[in-house]
């Protein structure tokens, strides 16, 4: 309770100050549902995946792909799928952008911890040069997506699944010429591959693995990585003209890591991402 408490004050304070990046994430109440009806997803942020341990609050959601606010618990808000589609559903959520602190040492492990690049810590540490004697902060303005892929009655139809939504960063299957494994994942940067980028993998058990993206944006779970499991990663941006302030945009994705031994689903042609929309409110019952 403490914890959670705790979490919840970080969350709504701003600036915020902490040290380690907390995963804000979507939960839906199964990864395969067999039942066609509405769908009430939990948006969470945690220091132990999958643990949800702090909501945010309704007015923190900037746009969704089609969800509408609920209701708000302690540990998550939850947002409704009022009508989804037979077989792979894809929900989005893009967050309001919030100000972050890091301080001293907190600083130094979270830009380790999102592979932040040498131009980022150059700035970094020169803003800290010319302030000697002064506490050491980086000072930051953050952007969070969170994205989550279920099935309702089937996992045939896959379209969704390997299309972009248009978040400004964003995980999406990759299908290759032999089909989708979800297993492997393209990370997009402004529509764009981003490659050679560091990239996390959390399984259910809340171990973290580092990973990174190939040249052409492609990042591949590890052989023994399988159940219900978490991407993220992190673009940490330089201030811009005078300010001293970075900024950054994070994704995340949740899913169910078939087996690396699991068989190949084949796929159609992706379709292209519609426009976000603002959240409404749900008028439907759990």
């Amino acid at each position: 309770m403490i914890r959670r408490a705790a979490i919840a004050l970080l969350l709504a304070c701003a600036p915020v100050a902490h040290a380690q990046a907390l995963d804000t994430f979507l939960w839906p109440p199964a990864f395969e549902r067999a039942e066609i009806g509405a769908v009430f997803l939990s948006l969470s942020s945690t220091a132990q995946f999958p643990r949800m341990e702090a909501g945010p609050e309704a007015n923190r959601v900037a746009s969704t792909n089609g969800l509408a606010v609920f209701d708000r618990h302690e540990e998550a808000l939850r947002l409704a799928l009022v009508a989804p589609q037979v077989g792979v559903n894809v929900a989005a959520v893009t967050m309001a952008p919030q100000d972050v602190e890091h301080r001293g040492e907190d600083a130094a492990r979270y830009l380790d911890e999102v592979g932040a690049s040498p131009m980022v810590r150059a700035i970094y540490a020169g803003q800290n040069n010319a302030n000697l004697g002064q506490p050491r902060v980086l000072r930051e303005t953050y952007t969070r997506y969170a994205k989550t892929i279920f099935c309702v009655a089937n996992c045939l139809q896959l379209s969704r699944a390997v299309a972009r939504t248009g978040q400004a960063l964003e995980f999406v299957v990759f299908a290759g010429r032999e089909g989708v494994t979800f297993r492997r994942f393209l990370l997009y940067r402004n529509g764009v591959p981003a490659g050679d980028h560091a990239v996390v993998a959390v399984n259910g058990n809340g171990e973290r693995r580092r990973l990174r993206t190939n040249a052409q944006g492609l990042v591949e779970l590890p052989e023994d990585m399988h159940g219900p499991a978490l991407l993220t990663a992190t673009v940490i941006k330089p201030p811009e003209g005078a300010d001293t302030r970075f900024s950054s945009d994070v994704a995340t994705l949740t899913f169910i890591a078939p087996p690396a031994t699991a068989r190949v689903l084949t796929t159609s042609p992706p379709p292209e991402p519609p426009p976000a929309q603002p959240p409404s409110v749900a008028s439907v019952e759990p």
